[in-house]
C-alpha cells in the first residue's frame, strides 16, 4: 500500500464519510455473499475459503464502520451505501452465481476491486489528520493481499 504523502489534501468530513461508508457497504455485501456461498457450496475446500472470507469481510466492515464520522448530521447506516453503480452491479451479479469457478472468479474480481479502492482511499488521506484511517486501511490492504493469494491458489 502506498504511504500517504504530507502534501495530500485533508479529507473533508463528508468526503471521508462517503469514502469509508462505501467501503463498509462493499465489505458487508461480500460478508453476506461469501457466507451464503459457504452454506451451499459442494466443494469442501471452496466452502472453507468462502466461510473464511465471509468472516474476514465482516471483521473489516466493523473496522471501517468504527472509522465513520460520529457527528451531528452523520448517520452511520445512511453513510454505508454503495460507492457507485458499478459496485452495486457487481454485487447483484455475484449473488446469483452457483458454480464454484464463477464464484471464485467473482470473488477474485471483488478482492482486486477492494484493494484498488482501499489504496485509493489511503492515497487521499493525510497522515496527521487521518492517522487512524490510514492504519486501518493498511491492515485491510495486507489482509486483502492475503485473500488474493488464497483465491489465486484455489483457482489453480
Amino acid at each position: 500500500m502506498k504511504v500517504p504523502t504530507v502534501d495530500a489534501h485533508p479529507l473533508l468530513l463528508a468526503d471521508r464519510a462517503a469514502l469509508v461508508g462505501g467501503l463498509v457497504w462493499l465489505e458487508r455485501r461480500w460478508f453476506e455473499i461469501c457466507g451464503r456461498w459457504a452454506t451451499d457450496e459442494s466443494d469442501p475446500a471452496a466452502r472453507v475459503l468462502f466461510a473464511t472470507h465471509s468472516r474476514h469481510h465482516g471483521e473489516r466492515s466493523g473496522w471501517l464502520a468504527d472509522r465513520l464520522p460520529r457527528a451531528v448530521g452523520f448517520d452511520a447506516e445512511a453513510l454505508s451505501a454503495a460507492p457507485d453503480p458499478d459496485a452495486r452491479s457487481a454485487v447483484a451479479s455475484a449473488q446469483s452465481l452457483t458454480a464454484t469457478a464463477e464464484r471464485l472468479a467473482a470473488l477474485a474480481v471483488a478482492v482486486a476491486d477492494l484493494i484498488d479502492r482501499v489504496e485509493g482511499a489511503a492515497a487521499r488521506c493525510r497522515p496527521h489528520s487521518d492517522g487512524e484511517l490510514v492504519r486501518t486501511l493498511g491492515l485491510i490492504s495486507v489482509d486483502l493481499d492475503g485473500h488474493r493469494a488464497e483465491i489465486d491458489a484455489s483457482r489453480g
